[in-house]
């Protein structure tokens, strides 16, 4: 089952960019001089500005919000797994997620289930049918790859897709997010961005 994933995912949101909060990272919430809580990334954005619900004046200044972080915390806590889950990864275009040696490809079937364990830090890593993990490798142009080991280059945060249900963004400990080109289905790669090629359904394996 799905089921502790979705009820994590469904925690409050960024209202500006409609990502989750996260309890560390760019998705840290930070409050500003007028009360309003923003995601780190849009907290930086408004920084030289005003706040965008309020319009006062930011100053450069926000604190982080350690009372949100914890019920975050806490609800990732209540929501994590009994054990592992497997499932397959359907793009945008319709294809699977599927390992090949050390690649990671695009197959039009579901030949290749991935396991997905949870980190204990608010993370998950995803496990090949080999015992090998997907990584995003510490070169951050160098893409996606399978490797033995679960480091934070393995560790992915999952993030709900609005007005989707099943359908989640996989954002990378680069803040990348993994995705699928436009115009060449075939290789999943990570992107800068998190757009409708950049989610993915979950389906049980």
């Amino acid at each position: 089952s799905t089921d502790w994933m979705a009820a994590r995912m469904a925690s409050l949101e960024c209202p500006i960019c409609c990502l989750g909060f996260e309890v560390e990272g760019e998705g840290a919430p930070r409050t500003l001089l007028c009360g309003h809580t923003l995601c780190s990334t849009c907290t930086r954005e408004a920084a030289q500005a005003r706040c965008p619900f309020c319009r006062a004046a930011t100053n450069g200044q926000s604190v982080p919000n350690y009372a949100l972080m914890q019920i975050i915390s806490d609800n990732a806590a209540q929501a994590q797994p009994a054990g592992q889950h497997t499932v397959t990864l359907q793009s945008h275009h319709g294809t699977f997620l599927c390992s090949h040696g050390s690649d990671l490809l695009l197959s039009c079937a579901p030949s290749s289930p991935f396991t997905i364990s949870d980190c204990g830090d608010g993370r998950v890593a995803l496990r090949a049918p080999d015992g090998r993990y997907m990584s995003a490798n510490y070169h951050r142009d160098k893409g996606l790859q399978l490797v033995d080991h679960c480091l934070d280059w393995e560790k992915f945060s999952l993030q709900a897709v609005p007005g989707k249900p099943g359908w989640v963004s996989l954002r990378s400990f680069h803040s990348t997010y993994l995705g699928v080109r436009e115009d060449g289905p075939g290789f999943p790669v990570l992107m800068p961005h998190c757009l409708v090629w950049e989610q993915w359904r979950l389906c049980p394996g």
